[in-house]
């Protein structure tokens, strides 16, 4: 039985479905005014998932702490977490009783309505922490209170829904860029690295060569290799290489695959020579791996 089976998806999407605060799009908006969901309800929510939404948490009193992708992370006053779809997120547990927050869970279907890509979303500085200001909070805690508002109404039209999760993801987008500000030599060629990021996203499971894509950038090889290398510290084949690995990781969570299934999931012809690059990149075996998953699964449940 797979760690979390189509069963259990089901069983999650059917509990989101009975709390949508809106009938016609798949969007969820709580705070700490909202009515408290039955125990049952949020243990099953607060388990360990790779979503197919996005989940974003403002908190304004208090501190909440995540789990993503297997690293702690902790949100404190005045901080946006967002959380992309395929990321493994365990739900926060608030750090006090008088916490003050709030959160939204949508779609990723719902970024067809948006003009243009949110860059924010794409995460070039890997920080999945955003710092707010106090005018940026001002302008977001009435984002979400209008959210609210025109959610309750029935009678509104959808797209005034999505005007303001527009506003709201605006807000994200400058903040995050604004406060996660690196030096000068970093922020040149700043969008050539979110593209070559979105590249990999894309198509990292084909395992694209080097050549290709720079082609796809409009660059040559050397012009991407001093790119990803300064910004990360990797080549790019080392940078592609994680994501595979990291991809790799994920499913060993939330799936049944034999090593030789995985490793042809992932674009490698040759499962040996998967398991030797796992275990040089992992320090562990694919099976003790998805050992020591299984026992951090059961621990979460």
């Amino acid at each position: 039985m797979a760690l979390l089976n189509t069963d259990k998806q089901n069983e999650k999407a059917a509990i989101l479905d009975r709390i949508s605060q809106h009938g016609r799009l798949p969007l969820w908006l709580f705070s700490h005014h909202s009515i408290q969901l039955p125990k049952n309800i949020q243990q099953e929510l607060n388990k360990p998932v790779r979503k197919n939404f996005f989940f974003i948490q403002l908190v304004l009193k208090g501190s909440s702490e995540h789990r993503i992708d297997w690293n702690e992370v902790i949100v404190s006053e005045n901080q946006i977490l967002f959380v992309t779809p395929e990321l493994i997120h365990t739900k926060p547990l608030l750090n006090s009783s008088d916490a003050e927050f709030y959160k939204i869970s949508f779609g990723k279907e719902l970024l067809s309505y948006f003009p243009t890509l949110f860059n924010f979303f794409v995460n070039p500085f890997d920080s999945n922490i955003i710092h707010l200001d106090e005018h940026s909070k001002e302008r977001v805690v009435a984002v979400f209170k209008l959210l609210f508002e025109v959610i309750e109404d029935k009678n509104l039209e959808t797209n005034l829904v999505i005007s303001y999760l527009h506003v709201l993801l605006t807000e994200c987008n400058f903040a995050y860029f604004k406060h996660l500000q690196k030096p000068v030599q970093l922020q040149n060629n700043l969008s050539l690295f979110i593209k070559f990021k979105q590249y990999i996203e894309e198509s990292f499971q084909q395992q694209p060569t080097i050549e290709k894509i720079a082609q796809a950038l409009s660059i040559n090889a050397n012009t991407l290799y001093q790119l990803v290398k300064n910004r990360t510290g990797n080549s790019p084949k080392e940078f592609l290489t994680n994501r595979l690995i990291l991809e790799a990781k994920r499913k060993l969570y939330f799936t049944d695959l034999s090593t030789k299934e995985l490793a042809w999931s992932l674009g490698y012809t040759d499962p040996g020579y998967f398991s030797k690059l796992f275990k040089k990149s992992t320090g562990k075996s694919v099976l003790e791996y998805r050992s020591e998953m299984k026992k951090i699964s059961s621990n979460s449940l």
